[in-house]
């Protein structure tokens, strides 16, 4: 909610997915819509400690250290972390995980 300002509109949608490896995915997003993140900062952003300079800017309090603990979680699980934002928008952070009886071709920890 800390993320979504005065609009306080946190979307969450869970699928059930064909993978790029024809296997199934179990996707959950969760979207909020404000500040977005920019551009130039998506690459890092899930880098532990990291937070977008904005964030700082308007005083939300936090260390960084979600996102990154998130994308461990799902890699440890044979999943990823995926993130599409629209800077000064929205924020939508999607976590997918190989169904129950698929294995995870995902053998890199690539993420988006």
């Amino acid at each position: 909610m800390k993320y979504s300002g005065e609009c306080r509109h946190i979307g969450l949608k869970t699928q059930l997915a064909k993978s790029r490896y024809d296997t199934e995915d179990i996707r959950i997003t969760v979207q909020d819509r404000w500040l977005g993140i920019k551009p130039d900062e998506l690459p890092e952003i899930l880098e532990p400690f990291r937070r977008g300079r904005e964030v700082i800017e308007v005083n939300i309090a936090g260390t960084g250290s979600g996102l990154s603990s998130v994308m461990q979680i799902m890699e440890t699980h044979g999943g990823r972390v995926s993130v599409d934002s629209v800077y000064r928008q929205s924020s939508a952070f999607t976590m997918r995980l190989p169904a129950a009886g698929q294995e995870s071709n995902n053998q890199s920890g690539a993420r988006k």
